[in-house]
């Protein structure tokens, strides 16, 4: 059994156990028939989407009540990171964006997709720090914490805002609001374009990522291929994949911060800002650390064929 997300869990009224052939202890679950639950007590062996997620879903605030489920088979939990189709997402060869680039020509490259893509859209200032936020809209993305702590850069007009995506409906109106109020700074385009999304990856210097949880999240994977530094809350997959830069080392590649807080969103956008206008070196050579990674999907599956293996065994 892999589980991506916890939250969602095929919960339904105990009255539908008289479709039933066959009846059991494992399909119930705080009287309701709960079928991850069954899936969790019946598998020879469960994985997660990452190796920190594994460990937060045996908490009770990201276990979604089924932690004590998850505890009683924790000899049989594992957590393999997703990764990413190297071929698809691939600035080298890919077809959507303005201009190919690699991690030989970052610098040239991410300077004309910006500059084309921002003109596209009615933009002026290239040397702008950029920054996206790709997602689908939900209460875990964090979008309340963007929603406190966006609207300063804008009105300042110290960076551009990109958004792309869809789901509640409160926040697709923020965003339209957001850019409304904002038309000079901010952009947000409703839905889901493989294109448009390309672009705003390779034109990006940073994407928003601070999750109230994340099983694995794939957006910061795409972002650091594409030489996009990521901002993330120190959760799940986000955890395991973003290393907060070190500058006396020169290694990491995003930046991190640790609790469910738009302050402590504000004080890292304020430092990528910062280090992106006073330090280009450094953000150049966290570039470099993140297009070097290595989160292929070859990667993911021979993890994957090792668990299949131990299953069989």
């Amino acid at each position: 059994l892999t589980i991506h997300n916890l939250e969602k869990q095929g919960n339904y009224p105990k009255i539908y156990e008289k479709y039933f052939t066959k009846k059991n202890f494992t399909y119930l679950h705080l009287d309701n028939i709960n079928f991850l639950k069954t899936g969790i007590m019946r598998a020879n062996q469960i994985n997660t989407v990452s190796k920190t997620y594994k460990e937060e879903i045996l908490t009770k605030f990201y276990g979604f009540s089924l932690d004590g489920a998850l505890k009683s088979r924790q000899n049989n939990l594992h957590g393999i990171q997703n990764g990413i189709d190297f071929d698809l997402y691939n600035p080298n060869m890919d077809g959507y964006i303005y201009q190919q680039y690699d991690i030989k020509n970052f610098k040239k490259g991410k300077l004309n997709n910006k500059t084309n893509l921002i003109k596209s859209i009615g933009f002026k200032d290239p040397n702008k720090m950029v920054v996206s936020f790709i997602s689908r809209f939900a209460n875990e993305k964090g979008i309340h914490l963007i929603m406190e702590s966006i609207d300063k850069y804008l009105e300042n007009d110290q960076i551009y805002f990109l958004v792309i995506g869809e789901g509640d409906f409160q926040f697709e109106d923020y965003f339209k609001t957001l850019s409304d109020k904002y038309p000079n700074n901010c952009y947000f385009v409703k839905g889901h374009n493989q294109e448009i999304s390309q672009n705003f990856y390779a034109a990006s210097d940073i994407i928003l990522m601070p999750s109230l949880y994340e099983a694995s999240g794939l957006n910061q994977l795409i972002a650091l291929r594409y030489g996009t530094l990521p901002i993330v809350r120190q959760t799940g997959g986000l955890t395991d994949t973003v290393i907060a830069y070190n500058k006396e080392t020169k290694t990491g590649y995003g930046f991190v911060f640790e609790n469910f807080d738009d302050e402590e969103l504000s004080q890292a956008i304020d430092l990528s800002l910062d280090t992106y206008l006073n330090d280009q070196d450094s953000f150049n050579q966290m570039i470099k650390n993140g297009m070097e990674l290595n989160n292929s999907i070859d990667k993911m599956a021979l993890a994957y064929q090792d668990l299949y293996k131990l299953t069989i065994k």
